[in-house]
């Protein structure tokens, strides 16, 4: 039966392709090929760091969870303020990134890209990092 559901999924992936949350920028703004190199390695520059400290908030709010549990004072104290210190560090490195693309972009692109953040913002779910840096 595991059997089939992995070979259910599999053929669904390779038919549906990747998920994606965010659309990619070209579709909210006619960029040009300089421009998306440019954003590739702006991407391969700021992602890796943002990952990483996401990573760590995922885990440390995991443990903020089990010391809330256990009536833990002291290490829900400081693991509050370890998680908003991620916090900030993560909104930081998305607001570099968004203003590194912005440097890339003509005049008339930035309200393509103002949308494309807005909207980004605006979607909802348990990956989404902007509510979380929004304070949602």
């Amino acid at each position: 039966m595991n059997n089939i559901k992995t070979l259910l999924m599999a053929l669904l992936l390779t038919v549906a392709g990747p998920a994606m949350a965010d659309k990619p920028l070209g579709q909210m703004v006619e960029l040009d090929p300089a421009q998306i190199q440019a954003h590739k390695a702006l991407r391969a520059e700021h992602w890796p760091p943002f990952v990483k400290l996401r990573g760590e908030h995922q885990r440390e709010t995991r443990a903020l969870r089990r010391a809330e549990r256990a009536g833990d004072a002291a290490e829900v104290e400081r693991l509050s303020r370890h998680t908003d210190a991620l916090l900030v560090a993560m909104h930081e490195r998305r607001a570099q990134h968004d203003q590194a693309i912005r440097e890339t972009l003509r005049p008339e692109q930035i309200a393509g890209f103002e949308a494309w953040i807005a909207e980004r913002e605006a979607m909802v779910g348990s990956s989404r990092d902007a509510r979380l840096l929004q304070g949602g």
